[in-house]
């Protein structure tokens, strides 16, 4: 354990009594005369001792700890992986640079501290083929472009292991028996109108509500003269009178002809399918001032120049416009609403937070209107949906459903196609073949009731207005064909990730398992992928027990998952060489980071498989090299 101030006070205080001094020289591994030397270094200048001595050892004042707690900011994280995160996150994100010394003092962590945290920091952007550069007192983030997306793509998926939108959906309830009626019964009266909606966009449209219902309870709902005219005949606008009616009856609330028509701009944005969507990116300036929209691709732009993002969609630019909108007349009317969620949203998505923030930056410097932490959290709300939304259809196959449009006899084979795939089909959008777009987003699939030509790199099958058990059988046959050629590509990516070139070894020997273990950690090491210190964490696992099993598979590991990044070392060896008790074949060293464990986890629970079947096993022996082994192990892994 590395001695600093924050480990030390925290040592002390776990502890109800003195601390001898014996006992911290052997945890940090320095001298009693260091440790001596270190807490008069912290006492220095203070009123009154922060660590209290004597004959007993050591011992916190808690009287002077929560006094000095109190007279300092709190720092925005605690433990070294956060820091870690957290010096990343502000790197990728700073348009420029930052001064080292700052961010020391904006962490509450000395400069060496923060120095070996850069060191980490360094260790884990050697993945992403970027490094950090220090030039005197600044630092930053150099590399390429595609680089820098793919550590922002990594940065979000940590955050999103957290279920963005169930986070969001379980906090941001006013009221939780309203929200439950809202819930429960919006869902309901959409399907009445046949508007088809995902669970981003009715996670979308109840947080409008809810924002709306808050205001008008407070007595400053927004007013004025809309369009109205305009969406009448949508049946976008006669879901929106019904929802109106019905939150009326249970609130006893009026709602505005104004509230009306974004509550339907609203529905309209968060529904899928073309035909029921009137608002979309080519019109939305008919029915919005022309302002808000280029206040919105201007920001949204930016924000994708500034974090390296990969450009959000069309339908996201409609919902923000439409929010930000409604943002503008909140605080032209000084009609704020309370986000109960804003402190937890800080805290457990400081990456969408810091996004957010960066687009009330963008929007407040620009138009001069005061937006608070309350709304910045509503627009984290929007950034967080979104990129979870897409996270969760990663592993469905998109899907447009094309129909002859004649009496709504699509509506059938719709039904039973959602029934039957629910689980394995994002459909992105539904539109009948006279209003066939040229411009239809790209998807996996088209499914359709019109025997057509589609100038589209997708699949198409052709299905009956009323689908036979023959149509379902065909639909599944091609959605398990897509799924399979989707998870050969991750897969091949993954083993990339995790293995690579530079972690095979054919015909590498040792004189035994522990000389082997020494080999392959110093590379590790040498590569930027664990600490020094991973090389004795391998070893002590291995003298407990060997890891050796199957009589031909060594798999030397530690008990900890903090590694820099998470690895898989391979060795094959056809003559194979003496592990323990047993003559090994295959070495696999693997090391894990918390971070990755679960897309390692996946990967690694089939490689074991395989290494437990005999036959399975022998064909990898026999490879050649690290080409011959993916071409091997990718058919053997899809099974």
């Amino acid at each position: 354990m590395k001695l600093d101030k924050d480990t030390l006070l925290d040592v002390l205080r776990q502890q109800n009594t003195w601390v001898d001094s014996t006992f911290l020289t052997e945890i940090f591994n320095v001298s009693s005369r260091t440790i001596r030397n270190y807490v008069s270094k912290i006492n220095e200048n203070l009123e009154t001792p922060l660590i209290e001595s004597c004959h007993k050892g050591y011992h916190i004042n808690l009287e002077s700890f929560h006094r000095l707690k109190k007279s300092m900011k709190k720092s925005p994280v605690e433990t070294p992986e956060e820091r870690v995160n957290y010096i990343v996150r502000k790197l990728i994100s700073s348009q420029n640079t930052v001064n080292f010394f700052d961010l020391a003092e904006e962490l509450f962590v000395s400069d060496s501290t923060l120095q070996n945290d850069i060191k980490r920091a360094k260790s884990m952007l050697q993945y992403f083929n970027l490094r950090i550069v220090r030039n005197q007192n600044i630092i930053s983030i150099e590399g390429g472009e595609r680089n820098k997306r793919k550590l922002i793509h990594h940065l979000i998926s940590i955050e999103n292991n957290n279920n963005f939108m169930a986070f969001t959906s379980s906090g941001i309830f006013f009221d939780r028996n309203k929200s439950t009626e809202l819930s429960h019964n919006i869902p309901l009266i959409l399907q009445r109108h046949h508007i088809y909606i995902n669970d981003f966009g009715l996670n979308n449209i109840i947080l409008h509500l809810l924002v709306t219902i808050d205001r008008i309870q407070s007595g400053k709902d927004i007013s004025g003269t809309v369009p109205l005219e305009k969406v009448r005949s949508t049946k976008n606008f006669f879901a929106a009178m019904e929802i109106k009616a019905f939150i009326e009856s249970i609130l006893n609330i009026d709602i505005s002809d104004a509230e009306l028509y974004y509550l339907t701009l609203n529905i309209s944005s968060n529904s899928n399918p073309m035909d029921y969507s009137f608002v979309n990116a080519e019109n939305i300036n008919d029915y919005l001032d022309e302002k808000y929209i280029l206040i919105t691709k201007k920001t949204i732009q930016h924000l994708e120049e500034t974090y390296y993002l990969e450009p959000f969609d069309d339908a996201f630019i409609v919902k923000l416009t439409i929010h930000i909108h409604n943002l503008f007349q909140r605080a032209v009317n000084n009609a704020h609403v309370k986000n109960p969620l804003t402190i937890k949203i800080k805290t457990t998505y400081p990456l969408i937070y810091d996004m957010a923030v960066f687009v009330a930056n963008e929007i407040r410097g620009n138009e001069k209107i005061f937006i608070n932490e309350d709304e910045i959290a509503f627009i984290a709300f929007h950034i967080g949906t979104y990129m979870e939304s897409n996270k969760n259809t990663q592993n469905k196959v998109s899907c447009i459903f094309v129909y002859t449009d004649y009496h709504n006899m699509h509506q059938p084979a719709l039904v039973q196609i959602k029934q039957n795939f629910e689980n394995d089909l994002n459909i992105i959008a539904i539109s009948s073949i006279k209003e066939l777009s040229a411009t239809l987003p790209p998807c996996d699939l088209i499914i359709s009731t019109v025997d057509a030509a589609f100038d589209m790199d997708a699949a198409v099958v052709q299905v009956n207005v009323f689908l036979t058990q023959r149509d379902i059988e065909r639909l599944r046959e091609e959605i398990s064909a897509i799924k399979l050629m989707k998870k050969s590509n991750v897969l091949i990516s993954n083993i990339n990730r995790f293995i690579g070139y530079r972690l095979f070894e054919k015909e590498f020997y040792a004189h035994d398992e522990f000389e082997m273990i020494e080999l392959l950690t110093y590379e590790c090491y040498r590569l930027g992928l664990c600490n020094a210190s991973f090389k004795d964490e391998i070893l002590e696992r291995e003298s407990l027990s060997s890891t050796s099993f199957n009589n031909s598979v060594a798999v030397p590991h530690s008990l900890k998952h903090n590694t820099l990044r998470s690895f898989l070392s391979v060795v094959i060896n056809e003559k194979g060489m003496q592990w323990g008790n047993h003559l090994v074949h295959v070495i696999i060293l693997i090391g894990i980071n918390k971070d990755d464990h679960t897309a390692f986890q996946e990967i690694f629970d089939d490689l074991i498989a395989i290494l437990c079947e005999p036959i399975l096993l022998n064909q990898l022996i026999k490879c050649q090299d690290y080409d011959d082994f993916i071409n091997t192990l990718t058919p053997l892994m899809l099974k």
